[in-house]
C-alpha cells in the first residue's frame, strides 16, 4: 500500500473507538502456562525507555511465544481503557502527509508519538493499544501487524458484520499466525443506562491471547478478507455465526445448524447440537412471538442483564425444551410454528447463551 494511502486509512480508521467486552471468563489452560511469566512481566516498570523495558520483559526468553506473552501481559495491566475518551468522541488524529514529505517517516513518528502518549498517561482506546504492543514486539525481533477490523457485541448483529471500530494484532510465531486482543484483555468499561461507558474496570482475559480462529471470529473479524488470520474462514460465515455470549466463548462449540441465520418455512424442524463444556441442565427459549424470560419465584428484582426477571406475580410456566446429552455434546429441536419467528434465543441454567436469526420462508 503507497505510504499516503496507508496515511489516508489510519486517519479514517481513527475516527473509530473500540471497548473491551465484559466478561469474567479466564482462559485457564493459558493463565496456567504462563503464570510464572505473567508474574515477572507485571513487577516491570515504564521509566521513560521503552527499548530498555522490552529488554527486561524479553531477554530472560529464548522463545518468542514467550517474549510475547510478558508483553502482551504487561500491556494489559499497566494500560487502562480511555472510557472518557470513547464517550467523548476523541482520537488522536494522524498528521497530513504534504508534497514532498517522506510519508513513511511521518507514520513512523507518529506512531512513536501516539505510543509514547500512551505509555505516559497509561491508558488508551483500542489503536492504542494495538499500535503500542506491535512497537513492543518491533524492539523485540517479534513479526507482528497492526490489524484493523469489525467487531460484534449484540445478538442483534447476527447476520450482520457489525461495527468497523476496533484493532487487534496478528503476530506469527513458529511459522504460524495467530491473532491477539490485549484490549480485550485487559479488562472492559460497564455501561451506564444511557449506554455510556464507566470507569474502567482491569480483569484480565486469557481468552484473547492466541485464540483459534474458530473462536476468534465469533466476534472479530479484519476489515481485509485477505489478512492471513482468515485464509481459511470466509465473511459470510464469520458474518452469520450465531451469537454467543462472552462469558461462553470457550465453552460452547455450535455443531449443527451449520449457520446462525437457518432459513426455514413453518412446520419444519430445526435440528440444533452443541457441545457445551460447562454442561447444563435445564434448557427454555424465548423468541420474537413467544417472549418468555425465566423466572425465579418470591422476589420482585428485575435481573434484565442476566436473562431473566423475578417476582411472585409471574406466572411459572415456561417454554422449555427436551434435550438428549451424549457426553458434553448436547441435541435438541426446535419446530418453527409462526410465520413471523425472526429471533430464538435459548437459556441454560436460566441465563441466556445463545442466539440464532430465522428467515421463513414459503
Amino acid at each position: 500500500m503507497p505510504a499516503k494511502t496507508l496515511l489516508s486509512a489510519l486517519f479514517l480508521f481513527l475516527t473509530f473507538h473500540c471497548v473491551g467486552q465484559d466478561s469474567t471468563y479466564i482462559y485457564t489452560s493459558a493463565k496456567n502456562t504462563y503464570r510464572e511469566t505473567d508474574s515477572i512481566a507485571r513487577t516491570k516498570v515504564y521509566n521513560g525507555d521503552l527499548r530498555l523495558l522490552v529488554s527486561e520483559l524479553t531477554d530472560s526468553y529464548a522463545d518468542n511465544t514467550y517474549k510475547a506473552r510478558a508483553i502482551f501481559a504487561w500491556i494489559a495491566d499497566n494500560i487502562a481503557y480511555d472510557y472518557k475518551a470513547f464517550n467523548n468522541h476523541k482520537h488522536y488524529k494522524a498528521p497530513k502527509c504534504k508534497t514532498g514529505d517522506d510519508c513513511l517517516k511521518v507514520i513512523a513518528d507518529w506512531k512513536e508519538d501516539y505510543t509514547d502518549k500512551v505509555l505516559r498517561s497509561g491508558k488508551s482506546v483500542c489503536d492504542g493499544y494495538a499500535w503500542l504492543f506491535k512497537r513492543m514486539c518491533d524492539y523485540a525481533g517479534l513479526q507482528t501487524d497492526f490489524v484493523p477490523g469489525y467487531t460484534k457485541h449484540s445478538p442483534d448483529e447476527v447476520g450482520r458484520m457489525g461495527a468497523l471500530d476496533h484493532a487487534w494484532n496478528g503476530i506469527i510465531l513458529d511459522g504460524k499466525y495467530y491473532y491477539l486482543d490485549v484490549t480485550w484483555a485487559s479488562g472492559h468499561c460497564p455501561k451506564d443506562k444511557k449506554g455510556k461507558l464507566k470507569a474502567f474496570e482491569k480483569s484480565f482475559n486469557d481468552f484473547y491471547w492466541l485464540t483459534p480462529i474458530e473462536k476468534f471470529c465469533q466476534n472479530h473479524y479484519p476489515e481485509d478478507p485477505k489478512s492471513p488470520g482468515v485464509a481459511n474462514y470466509s465473511v459470510e460465515r464469520y458474518k452469520n455465526n450465531p451469537y454467543i455470549i462472552n462469558d461462553y466463548l470457550e465453552e460452547i462449540e455450535v455443531i449443527l445448524p451449520s449457520t446462525g441465520v437457518v432459513t426455514a418455512k413453518v412446520g419444519d424442524t430445526i435440528n440444533f447440537a452443541i457441545q457445551h463444556k460447562l454442561g447444563f441442565w435445564d434448557l427454555h427459549f424465548s423468541t420474537n412471538t413467544k417472549h418468555n424470560p425465566y423466572i425465579v419465584a418470591n422476589s420482585k428484582t428485575v435481573y434484565k442483564t442476566l436473562g431473566f426477571v423475578t417476582g411472585e406475580e409471574q406466572r411459572t410456566d415456561q417454554y422449555s425444551l427436551p434435550f438428549k446429552r451424549k457426553g458434553d455434546i448436547y441435541s435438541f429441536d426446535f419446530v418453527v410454528d409462526n410465520k413471523n419467528l425472526r429471533v430464538i434465543e435459548f437459556y441454560m441454567n436460566g441465563l441466556l447463551q445463545l442466539v440464532f436469526k430465522v428467515k421463513v420462508i414459503k
